[in-house]
């Protein structure tokens, strides 16, 4: 029927897709009686299970030796040592993280039966034959597709996992991935060109929970949810630094370039390095006037809120007025991660 509305008007055709998923996802939505209970029992339902599960995990305490010292630590920050230099602390955190799971079995399995049993009821109430289906559509993806993916990935599983074996063959990594330094592009270490006790710290970066790497900034919901974003420290390195939560502090690299933000102090966050989510502090993506012939249109202030990481150049390569970027000469990707920074209060 919509096709046939759609013929002879070149527009419609164009968006014929467009009507056609409308016209599937009308055949899903919940009965307009039953929305507001609907909405109520989500609150209630999985929506606090999520956090339930969340306070579970944070309010989790473990009892870590190391270098014969036993401290108890909250368990994002035993979990954020699995990115530590030394392996004997790594291979610490982790068995102490796994013994101290089954702690949690019970409140666990109550947040997953109650998230899947609302599931279940949703999919019941919007006309699903399961939760795969249900994800399969709000993807716009078939079965097929979905299968032949799988197959795929089976198929190329073999050949991943020995190109993966001669290679930590070749790197002298048999038996497990070592920690490897940062090195620039001639493989040069980053302590042969710079000193890490000016710059002690590395950075991360991460995906934030209320935007993508930039198309939601230009969101009124999304920035009224989280304006902008931070520079997150641990705890310690905070404290030896005599940085608050809510202080306005500088991220520089030896080559000058500086990431500046306001603090956020979290025991999550390893020691030694800091961390800053995508998709804040845009220069341009509509934060600033663009002019189209005679036409002015104005920029939003709000989507150039917050700060960006300004990620190392590559010395070595950088030269004759070359710009290169840091590369991870594992995996031979850019590296929009690497680098050394020292931190101070702006």
């Amino acid at each position: 029927h919509i096709r046939a509305l759609c013929e002879g008007d070149a527009l419609l055709t164009e968006h014929l897709p467009f009507f056609e998923n409308a016209k599937n996802d009308a055949a899903h939505l919940i009965d307009s009686a039953l929305e507001p209970t609907v909405l109520k029992m989500r609150m209630d339902g999985s929506a606090a299970f999520a956090r339930l599960r969340d306070e579970l995990f944070a309010g989790l305490s473990i009892d870590l030796t190391l270098d014969g010292e036993t401290k108890r630590l909250p368990l994002p920050a035993v979990r954020a040592m699995a990115c530590d230099a030394r392996a004997d602390v790594r291979k610490a955190a982790y068995e102490a993280e796994i013994a101290a799971y089954p702690r949690l079995e019970t409140g666990m399995a109550a947040c997953l039966n109650a998230i899947k049993g609302e599931a279940l009821t949703m999919c019941s109430l919007r006309n699903f034959p399961s939760v795969l289906d249900w994800s399969l559509i709000v993807s716009r993806k078939d079965r097929e597709t979905l299968d032949a993916l799988l197959n795929a990935m089976r198929g190329a599983l073999p050949m991943f996992r020995r190109y993966f074996r001669l290679k930590a063959k070749m790197l002298g990594y048999e038996g497990g991935l070592k920690y490897n330094e940062q090195r620039f592009a001639d493989m040069s270490l980053v302590t042969d060109h710079y000193s890490v006790e000016e710059y002690p710290f590395t950075a991360s970066e991460h995906k934030p929970r209320f935007r993508s790497i930039s198309r939601l900034a230009d969101s009124p919901v999304m920035r009224d949810l989280c304006a902008h974003n931070y520079i997150e420290m641990n705890v310690e390195d905070a404290r030896a630094l005599g940085i608050s939560d809510g202080d306005m502090v500088r991220a520089v690299t030896p080559a000058g370039d500086i990431t500046e933000g306001e603090a956020m102090v979290r025991a999550g966050q390893v020691k030694g390095s800091f961390a800053v989510a995508f998709g804040y502090g845009h220069r341009y993506y509509g934060a600033r006037d663009v002019q189209v012939g005679d036409e002015v249109i104005p920029g939003d202030p709000a989507i150039a809120a917050g700060t960006r990481l300004m990620t190392m150049l590559d010395p070595v390569a950088s030269t004759d007025g070359t710009l290169a970027f840091w590369s991870d000469n594992n995996a031979a990707s850019p590296a929009r991660c690497g680098g050394i920074y020292k931190i101070e209060k702006a």
